[in-house]
C-alpha cells in the first residue's frame, strides 16, 4: 500500500484514519513527483515541500490548499514563490491573501512590475501606477479610472502611450487643452471627447482619420 500511496500521494485521503501514522505521511512526502504534501497534517507541511510539490498539484489541491494556509505559509515570500511555481494561483487567492501589501513586495521589492496587470483594480493606488508605468509604459492600459490623473495623461500623451485609457478617464479631468492634444495624436480617440470639447478642427481631424468617425461629430 505505501508504494501506491508514495508515487500517488492523493490516495491519502481515502486510506482509513486508523491505518494513517506519522511514518506514512513521512514516506509519503519524500517523493518529489508527488502530491501527498497537500494531504498530511500541518505539521509534515514545510515550504519546502509544497513548493517541491505545487508543480504537479492539480487546481483544487491548490484552491483547498490557500483557503486554509497554515499561518507560518502566509508571507509575501512564500506566496512569491509559489506562484513563480503555479503562474495562475492568483485566482485562488482570498482576500486574506491579496492584499496591496502583497503585490508592492512583488512590483517594488521584486522588480516585477507586470504584476500589475494581475492587482485587483481596487487595491491599485496612484504613486504604483506611477511607479509602473515610469519604467514601462505598456502598462498604462492597466491604470484604473480612480488612479487616472490629469498629470498622468499629459505624460502618457507626451511618452507617445497608444493606450485604451483615455476612454476610462474621468470627465472631470479633461480640458479643452488635453482632449485637443490627444486628438492631434490618436484620433480614434475622438469618440472618446465629451462633446463640449469638439471643436471644428478636431471633427475634421478625426473624420478625415476614417470617414465613420462622422457619427460622433456633434
Amino acid at each position: 500500500m505505501c508504494r501506491y500511496v508514495l508515487k500517488f500521494g492523493m490516495l491519502l485521503k481515502y486510506i482509513p484514519n486508523q491505518l494513517k501514522n506519522d511514518e506514512l505521511y513521512l514516506y509519503a512526502v519524500q517523493e518529489k513527483e508527488s502530491v501527498a504534501i497537500f494531504y498530511v497534517p500541518e505539521k509534515f507541511q514545510t515550504i519546502e515541500k509544497i513548493l517541491m510539490h505545487a508543480t504537479n498539484a492539480s487546481p483544487e489541491m491548490l484552491e483547498d490548499f490557500l483557503k486554509n494556509i497554515p499561518k507560518n505559509m502566509q508571507s509575501n515570500d512564500f506566496l512569491f514563490q509559489l506562484e513563480r511555481k503555479r503562474y495562475h494561483i492568483f485566482q485562488y487567492f482570498n482576500s486574506t491573501l491579496s492584499t496591496k501589501e502583497f503585490y508592492e513586495y512583488l512590483i517594488i521589492e521584486k522588480g516585477h512590475i507586470g504584476y500589475l496587470s494581475k492587482m485587483p483594480n481596487e487595491l491599485k493606488t496612484i504613486d504604483l501606477c506611477w511607479f509602473c508605468i515610469k519604467k514601462d509604459i505598456k502598462l498604462a492600459g492597466y491604470i484604473p479610472s480612480h488612479c487616472i490623473t490629469k498629470d498622468l495623461l499629459i505624460y502618457l500623451i507626451s511618452e507617445d502611450a497608444v493606450v485604451p485609457i483615455f476612454k476610462n478617464t474621468p470627465h472631470h479631468l479633461l480640458t479643452q487643452e488635453l482632449c485637443d492634444l490627444t486628438i492631434k495624436k490618436y484620433p480614434p480617440y475622438f469618440e472618446y471627447i465629451p462633446d463640449q470639447f469638439k471643436t471644428p478642427e478636431m471633427c475634421w481631424l478625426a473624420v478625415s482619420w476614417r470617414s465613420n468617425t462622422l457619427q460622433f461629430v456633434p
